[in-house]
């Protein structure tokens, strides 16, 4: 049979053990408490970075299309986007929304170049005033130079003459 001391120790040193262990547990909380406490301020410091990363994303995000869409000042279209928060969603549709309301922050396109409305003259080429330059040029002549001097000073007048 067991002996009745014998078990009597045996459930002392079960509370001694037990009240060590619960004493090491409050020991470890209130070491590890502080750490808690850090444990929340770091998470918090990774919820800001989190924040502006996704802030900084969705600018960079901003920035290349406002410059895809020919936007004139960056700057005062982000401070425009700040006053208009009804104006969310992807950067494309935030830019194209605010070009539809705002479109002076944004070059304009070039228009296509006109056509011509006359056709050009017939027998337009040199004209005889650079004919006849051509020509005293080339052959060094007194008569041709003269004839062009005339044509230059008087026009079409001088062909008739």
């Amino acid at each position: 049979m067991t002996d009745p001391q014998n078990h009597d120790d045996t459930d002392q040193r079960d509370d001694a053990a037990a009240s060590s262990a619960v004493d090491e547990v409050q020991r470890t909380y209130a070491e590890t408490a502080p750490e808690t406490g850090e444990i929340e301020a770091l998470r918090a410091q990774l919820d800001e970075a989190r924040q502006a990363l996704a802030h900084s994303e969705r600018s960079r995000a901003l920035d290349r299309a406002f410059l895809e869409a020919g936007a004139v000042d960056l700057p005062a279209a982000h401070l425009l986007l700040e006053q208009l928060p009804e104006i969310e969603g992807e950067a494309e549709a935030v830019v194209a929304e605010l070009k539809r309301r705002k479109p002076y922050l944004f070059r304009r396109e070039p228009a296509p170049p006109a056509a011509p409305t006359m056709s050009p003259r017939p027998g337009a080429g040199r004209g005889p005033v650079l004919d006849a330059a051509y020509s005293a040029m080339s052959t060094g002549k007194r008569a041709e130079l003269l004839q062009y001097l005339r044509l230059k000073r008087n026009g079409q007048r001088a062909l008739s003459a």
